[in-house]
């Protein structure tokens, strides 16, 4: 771990993504066998909240970014390669590939889709027309509420901030059920998983700028241990997002923080995974997040079109085959096409930065 990065964050960002490519193939799948369909590996998107939470606090403790620097880095960091993911949805349906399930699109949608702005498609459905954005829209609307608090200059005094708004975004949903969609999306308690990587964010820093030891020792690499395996353990046993009575940011926030405590308190006890390949996959893992379905989709009907796969034996090849290329796609895709964009974009903050700094007068 060196200045605010985490090897074992980085990591969990593909295994995060990897799970939720999982859950997309299933369906994929049972046009070849029945198989089990393991609900549970959806909650990759909950660790990639608690992640988001966890990073932006901690590689932002010391508060002195500008609130539009911020914005501007996070919307390169979002929006480019999925407005990439989004048209090449569209190119694929355009030649009547039908992916992601799109039956229908009209200019509309498309627009609206790009600008992160549900709306109802021929079927009925609410959605955007690469339907797994719908996690970029809480990002999105997490990093501008934490980009308003930015003036606090306190990190602590931006959780509590971001804590009130979220919690009067909750209230209002509670209070007003009629909502029009887009407002009511808001309101939904999974905006909390946010708070919970922050919160855990603000314990780290609040340790490390203590002197609290938190490097070699079996102690503290038993205790991240414990906490992992326990972590792990809730989120399999907990099969349902909807268990009656209790949120989904319970049911599996509280097992996905923990994932994150216990692989953060791993490394800050030596224990840190630096194999190359995981890094990269990491790295690409936003990426493999927004391309898995369109490819995987393909690979899947190419087995189905042009070879006799059948049986459990056929849905193991076939989801081999369609994960590995997901993971190879989304390198190929970090390396050529995201890599350069991010660069550009750190070229551009670089210019804004200096001159947001310059004198308004004189010298």
């Amino acid at each position: 771990m060196a200045d605010n990065v985490f090897f074992n964050i980085q990591i969990l960002r593909a295994i995060a993504a990897g799970l939720v490519a999982y859950y997309h193939l299933q369906p994929m799948l049972a046009v070849i066998h029945d198989i089990t369909d393991v609900r549970f590996l959806a909650f990759g998107v909950d660790i990639f909240f608690v992640i988001s939470g966890f990073v932006m606090f901690i590689s932002n403790d010391k508060m002195n970014k500008g609130a539009l620097l911020f914005m501007v880095l996070r919307l390169l960091r979002i929006v480019p390669l999925y407005w990439i993911a989004t048209l090449t949805v569209v190119a694929f349906y355009v030649i009547g590939f039908q992916p992601n399930g799109l039956m229908s699109l009209n200019s509309d949608v498309l627009v609206k889709s790009l600008f992160f702005i549900q709306s109802e498609f021929e079927d009925g459905r609410y959605d955007l027309v690469l339907s797994l954005g719908w996690t970029l829209i809480y990002e999105l609307f997490f990093y501008f509420v934490f980009s308003l608090t930015f003036f606090l200059r306190s990190a602590r005094k931006s959780f509590v901030a971001v804590a009130l708004i979220f919690a009067a975004c909750l209230l209002v949903g509670y209070l007003v059920p009629d909502l029009p969609r887009g407002v009511a999306y808001f309101t939904k308690p999974i905006i909390v998983e946010f708070l919970f990587g922050a919160a855990l964010a603000l314990v780290v820093m609040a340790l490390r700028d203590r002197g609290v030891v938190l490097g070699n020792g079996a102690a503290r690499a038993s205790a991240g241990a414990i906490i992992l395996a326990l972590g792990l353990a809730l989120m399999i046993e907990i099969v349902s997002p909807t268990v009656p009575g209790i949120s989904r940011f319970i049911v599996w926030g509280v097992p996905a923080l923990m994932i994150v405590a216990g692989l953060v308190g791993l490394e800050y006890a030596g224990y840190a995974l630096k194999g190359r390949v995981a890094l990269l996959l990491g790295a690409a893992s936003y990426a493999l997040y927004l391309f898995h379905p369109v490819i995987m989709q393909g690979v899947v009907k190419l087995f189905v079109w042009f070879t006799p796969v059948s049986g459990v034996a056929g849905v193991v090849l076939v989801a081999a085959a369609a994960l590995a290329a997901a993971a190879i796609g989304s390198v190929l895709v970090h390396l050529t096409v995201e890599t350069p964009i991010l660069e550009a974009g750190r070229r551009l903050t670089r210019r804004m930065g200096t001159l947001l700094a310059r004198p308004r007068y004189g010298v």
